[in-house]
């Protein structure tokens, strides 16, 4: 049974998951969908229930659509939170990714991804910014991280330079009149778009 180690309680640890990446992707795929979503770091297996906002949903659903009408999806794949990502440490569930059109596709992961996104939540607010964010920077392929506020029009940014670094601080986004250029994709991306249809 999963235990609860951290506030908010609708974050758990399972003790007795697999922890290897390629095992824990197999058992997670298996898991009944009420259950929540899984993810591993750190040799930590993490469940997460699903109880997210209306706007939340809209959110991941508008950078979802957005995307799909900036980039070529004969060359591109979006993906949601019920696809996974491999970090150099475990596995993620990003609310939203965007990576080059290949690999197997009956795969369960990712390790290519060009652009994350995630969208605040009570309950990930904190990991968002730092654990994932850390997390994220690791994997060789990343160009963007994207953190989306749901309470309002706000974007926090990040963009890997030419030395393939990442900046101490994201550049924040507070206008819908703004737009985020996306690395790796060139293209820039409207917050009107993203928040559309919230007041």
């Amino acid at each position: 049974m999963p235990q609860d180690v951290r506030s908010p309680p609708s974050i758990v640890t399972v003790r007795d998951a697999p922890t290897d990446p390629d095992a824990f992707l197999r058992w997670a795929a298996g898991r009944p969908r009420e259950e929540g979503r899984y993810e591993l770091s750190r040799g930590v297996v993490i469940q997460h229930m699903i109880n997210v906002t209306r706007r939340h949903s809209d959110i991941c659903i508008n950078l979802v659509l957005a995307f799909g009408r900036l980039i070529d999806i004969d060359a591109y794949r979006i993906t949601s939170t019920d696809f996974a990502v491999r970090t150099p440490v475990g596995i993620r569930g990003p609310d939203v990714m965007v990576e080059r059109r290949e690999g197997d596709p009956l795969g369960l992961s990712s390790d290519q991804p060009i652009m994350l996104g995630e969208v605040l939540s009570p309950s990930t607010a904190g990991i968002d910014f730092t654990e994932k964010r850390d997390e994220y920077f690791a994997i060789t392929a990343l160009q963007t991280y994207l953190i989306c506020a749901a309470d309002e029009p706000r974007v926090w940014a990040w963009r890997r330079s030419a030395d393939r670094s990442w900046p101490a601080k994201a550049t924040m986004f507070e206008s819908r009149d703004d737009s985020v250029a996306i690395a790796g994709l060139d293209i820039d991306l409207p917050l009107a778009a993203i928040y559309r249809g919230m007041s």
